[in-house]
């Protein structure tokens, strides 16, 4: 039998067909945002700024160079809802999802790609995604709705806003229908808490959720408990930071530690902040959510088992963690994400303040995060950003949505069989 090309090869591997099935939405998305139903009636809107929001949208990011509110009708809303949902669950889960409901064969390659594990029950799988993510965001609407409605006293509008946050919330997006984020409602702990519930749960992860569910599991696995202790930590962590201080109460403190996580949206504004908190969310936001979540970043699980490998380096013993040795495939894929991840960030930081040199450098530094993270909090820099930097913020979301591995995926080269001479290094 003829071995196949090269190219066939590639066309046929699950990360290409990720990549591709993320950049035919990117491109569907920038064609439905442009459309004369889409836009306000006096507004423009470029094309590669279409292009630029389809891709935070799908990315589930919420950068944008343009204000929402002043650009786009409710139809144009819809669509970036949609496009927000497509993305946070990614195009794969959501063709399966449909399979499943015509009964007909679906491939298991995808899912397992995109939720980056292999599973051989990926029909609950994805059953319990489809399931958790219609319910919260219901329940998230219903209880949006009561907080809003005394600010819009109109039934349909609050809807709304109401339904747009949920969604944008818990999919990680933190695109928002006002214009100024949350910022209006940073007195109202209801609103900050439920959002702030919205981001947690959209970015603890689905596989955590299929865990919890299966009546089977006597015990948890590894992978829950470290998603749910990191989570934890993190949130705490950032709270007391944010709010030691003292230039922001508790409750902000509260949510500015869970949105830094992926999320995007703001209660206070980012560019009024001073080098300790924008740097503080820059670290939060570059470790981001967990896997097979709708957030970014390089993983809860990954920074989880970064810190955990450098521990037992110290003390000169193997990862252990609940009882449990972490695996040399997990470690090693684990600081691949991380030091890929680093180098990214630092070539393009290089690369913004080598194009936009009178911005200051933190600020680009905290944009460049936000992009390859998918946060999309800002020091309302995207807009004054030139189109080349712009560009550059494109590619980053891109890749940090699809995953570096995912990437480095597409670089289909066989694995070489020989084996060398080990030598020493003095390392220090």
């Amino acid at each position: 039998m003829a071995q196949r090309s090269k190219a066939g090869r590639l066309a046929s591997s699950a990360p290409f067909k990720i990549f591709m099935s993320f950049l035919a939405v990117i491109l569907a998305g920038t064609v439905l945002l442009k459309l004369p139903v889409s836009i306000r009636e006096g507004a423009s809107l470029s094309w590669f700024d279409s292009l630029f929001v389809s891709t935070s949208a799908v990315c589930v990011t919420g950068l944008t160079p343009v204000i929402l509110a002043d650009v786009f009708t409710p139809v144009g809303f819809f669509f970036i809802a949609l496009l927000v949902q497509v993305g946070g669950l990614s195009f794969a889960t959501f063709a399966a999802a449909f399979l499943l409901f015509l009964r007909r064969k679906a491939s298991s390659t995808l899912i397992v790609e995109s939720y980056g594990v292999a599973t051989k029950n990926w029909k609950n799988l994805v059953k319990v995604t489809m399931g958790i993510t219609f319910t919260v965001e219901l329940l998230g609407t219903i209880v949006l709705f009561l907080f809003f409605y005394p600010y819009f006293g109109s039934a349909v509008p609050t809807l709304g806003h109401a339904a747009f946050i949920a969604v944008s919330a818990f999919n990680n997006a933190g695109f928002d229908t006002f214009g100024t984020s949350l910022v209006t409602f940073n007195d109202n702990a209801g609103i900050l808490v439920t959002v702030a519930l919205l981001i947690i749960l959209g970015g603890l992860g689905f596989l955590v959720y299929a865990d919890l569910i299966d009546s089977r599991a006597r015990k948890f696995s590894i992978q829950t408990k470290a998603v749910v202790l990191t989570t934890v930590l993190l949130i705490v962590f950032g709270t007391l930071g944010f709010w030691v201080t003292g230039d922001i109460d508790l409750a902000n403190s509260f949510f500015q530690s869970v949105t830094a996580r992926t999320a995007g949206f703001e209660s206070v504004p980012q560019v009024e902040q001073g080098h300790y908190i924008l740097f503080l969310t820059v670290i939060l936001m570059f470790i981001g959510a967990s896997p097979g979540s709708t957030g970014g970043g390089i993983k809860t699980t990954t920074f989880f088992v970064v810190v955990l490998t450098f521990a037992s380096i110290i003390r000169r013993t193997n990862p252990v963690a609940f009882k449990r040795r972490i695996s040399g495939e997990s470690v090693n894929k684990a600081f691949a994400v991380f030091l890929i991840s680093i180098c990214i960030v630092c070539l393009s930081s290089l690369a913004l303040m080598a194009i936009e040199e009178e911005v200051n450098p933190l600020f680009l530094i905290y944009e460049v995060v936000s992009a390859y993270a998918t946060v999309g909090l800002s020091c309302a820099l995207t807009p004054s950003l030139t189109l080349l930097s712009r560009g550059i913020l494109i590619v980053l979301m891109f890749v940090g949505r699809v995953g570096p591995l995912t990437i480095a995926g597409l670089v289909d080269r066989k694995r070489e069989s020989v084996n060398y001479i080990e030598e020493s290094m003095n390392i220090g």
